[in-house]
């Protein structure tokens, strides 16, 4: 088992090549003092305390950001695909596009471009 080494800051212990890293992410290390409180440090009688004070300005931010928190619905349509109007030269059923089709010959429909061209392609439209 690898040496254990004891971390200057909260005093917990972590093997050698872990204790680097941990000092300087330690919650207890005055360099890691973040926004919202002060880590200060006193010596009485060569004895170190710390002492975390919060700031006012901590629950004036988490008051406004219950009140910055809103909810955003996508209220986005969904885009109509554009239709266009054809005529078949025979009864045809097919499935296009998750789409099930069932066309009779000399009928006029309106379908979505994309049917159009897979029905063009087959060879089964006539003109209008």
């Amino acid at each position: 088992m690898a040496d254990k080494v004891k971390c200057q800051y909260c005093g917990k212990f972590f093997s050698e090549k872990g204790i680097k890293k941990h000092e300087k992410s330690c919650y207890k290390n005055p360099l890691n003092a973040n926004k919202n409180e002060e880590v200060i440090i006193i010596d009485e009688d060569k004895k170190e305390e710390e002492v975390k004070v919060l700031k006012k300005l901590e629950k004036q931010e988490q008051e406004t950001k219950k009140e910055e928190v809103t909810l955003v619905v996508n209220t986005k349509k969904p885009v109509e695909p554009k239709k266009v109007k054809i005529k078949t030269k025979k009864y045809h059923r097919c499935h296009i596009g998750g789409n099930w089709y069932e066309f009779f010959p000399d009928k006029v429909y309106t379908v979505p471009v994309n049917v159009k061209e897979i029905l063009l392609r087959a060879n089964i439209l006539m003109p209008l």
